[in-house]
C-alpha cells in the first residue's frame, strides 16, 4: 500500500497528495483527483484501489510547511538523495533446467504464439547457463523517475513544436495536416497506453538514445515471460521489472474506454511476427478489462463506407491501438 493525504474536498470528488506509486507528473499541486459518491446520506471515496484506512488530524498550528531550518526533522535516510542503483549481470548453473517442460501455458494465444516462435524449452540447447540480469531498488527508481521526467520534457518538447509554426515547418508535415495535428494534440495528447526508453546505464547514470512514445514492444515478454521464467528456474519473482505492469494496462483499458464512452477496440498490426505476438497479448489484456476486440492485420478487414472507416462484421472503427510502422499508416 502507499499513502495519500487529502489536500482538497469539492463537490464531488477529492483531491490527493499521494506517494508517486504510478510514476506520473503533477500537473497541479495533488497527484489526482478521486470520486466522491454519496449513498444513505454519507460520502464514500470511490477509488480503483480498495482504501485499507484513514487518519485524522486535527488542523492545528502544528500544521506547517516545513522550516529549512530545521532539515534535522527528516529521517536521515531521507536526507540525501539515494544512489541510482546497481544493476548486475548473473546466471544460473544447473542442467536439470533443460528437462523443464510446460511453464508456459499452451491454451492461452499469446504464450502459445511465443511457444511457436521460439520453442518450449527453457533454456538454449547450447548452453549450460541460465543468464540474468538482477537490479537493486534504487535503479528501480531512478528508472521510473527518469522515465516520469523524460516523458514529461519530451511532451513539452512536442507542444512547443506544435504550437509554433516556424518550428513545425521544419518537419515537413504538410501544412494541410497541421489543424488536425493540433486537434489531436489539444484533446487526445493523454490518451496513450504505453511507451519504451531505450536507456543507457554506466553504473553512474542513466542516458536515454530515443524515447519510443506510442511503443508496444516487450510488454508481454515484461508482464508475463519474465515472471513465468523466474518461477521456474526458482527465482525470486516477488518484485519483476514488469511489477503490476498487466494490472496497470487493465485498468489502463477501463479507465480510457470509460472516459471515451467506448466498448471496441481495434488493433492494428503490421503482419510481423513480435508485433502479431504482442497484439495476441493485448487481447488478453482487453478480454480481462470486459472490452471486445478484433485483430487486423495491416488493412484486411478495413472498409471505407458512408465516411466511415468499418470492419468486415459491420463495427464501426472508433478507437485503435497500433503498432502499424509509420510506413504502413
Amino acid at each position: 500500500g502507499h499513502v495519500a493525504v487529502i489536500c482538497d474536498v469539492v463537490p464531488g470528488f477529492i483531491r490527493i497528495a499521494e506517494q508517486n506509486y504510478i510514476y506520473h507528473s503533477w500537473s497541479d499541486d495533488f497527484s489526482r483527483e478521486v470520486s466522491l459518491v454519496i449513498k444513505d446520506d454519507c460520502y464514500f471515496i470511490k477509488d480503483d484501489d480498495e482504501l485499507c484506512g484513514w487518519i485524522e488530524i486535527d488542523d492545528n498550528d502544528e500544521l506547517e510547511p516545513l522550516d529549512e531550518n530545521k532539515l534535522h526533522l527528516i529521517l536521515d535516510q531521507y536526507r540525501e538523495t539515494k544512489p541510482v542503483g546497481t544493476l548486475k549481470r548473473c546466471s544460473v548453473t544447473d542442467k536439470s533446467f533443460h528437462s523443464i517442460n510446460n511453464w508456459l501455458n499452451e491454451e492461452d494465444p499469446a504464450e502459445k504464439y511465443f511457444i511457436k516462435l521460439y520453442g518450449p524449452d527453457l533454456i538454449r540447447a547450447d548452453t549450460d547457463t541460465l543468464p540474468y540480469y538482477e537490479v537493486d531498488q534504487n535503479l528501480t527508481l531512478s528508472v521510473g523517475s527518469t522515465s516520469n521526467e523524460l516523458h514529461q520534457m519530451f511532451m513539452d518538447a512536442t507542444n512547443h513544436v506544435v504550437k509554433n509554426d516556424k518550428v513545425l515547418k521544419q518537419f515537413c508535415i504538410p501544412e494541410v495536416f497541421w489543424p488536425k495535428i493540433r486537434e489531436s494534440w489539444t484533446h487526445d495528447r493523454d490518451l496513450t497506453m504505453s511507451g519504451r526508453f531505450d536507456f543507457a546505464f554506466d553504473g553512474q547514470q542513466l542516458k536515454t538514445f530515443e524515447y519510443n512514445a506510442d511503443s508496444a514492444s516487450a510488454l508481454f515478454e515484461m508482464a508475463i515471460i519474465q515472471e513465468k521464467w523466474a518461477q521456474a528456474v526458482k527465482l525470486d519473482h516477488s518484485f519483476m521489472s514488469g511489477f503490476q505492469l498487466h494490472r496497470l494496462l487493465i485498468k489502463s483499458w477501463q479507465k480510457m474506454c470509460s472516459h471515451l464512452n467506448v466498448k471496441y477496440v481495434h488493433l492494428l498490426i503490421d503482419d510481423d511476427q513480435d508485433e502479431i505476438l504482442t497484439a495476441r497479448y493485448m487481447q488478453y489484456v482487453l478480454k480481462e478489462a470486459n472490452i471486445e476486440s478484433k485483430l487486423s492485420i495491416l488493412f484486411d478487414n478495413l472498409y471505407w463506407k458512408d465516411s466511415k472507416i468499418l470492419d468486415d462484421e459491420g463495427n464501426e472503427v472508433k478507437l485503435i491501438w497500433k503498432t502499424w510502422m509509420w510506413e504502413t499508416t
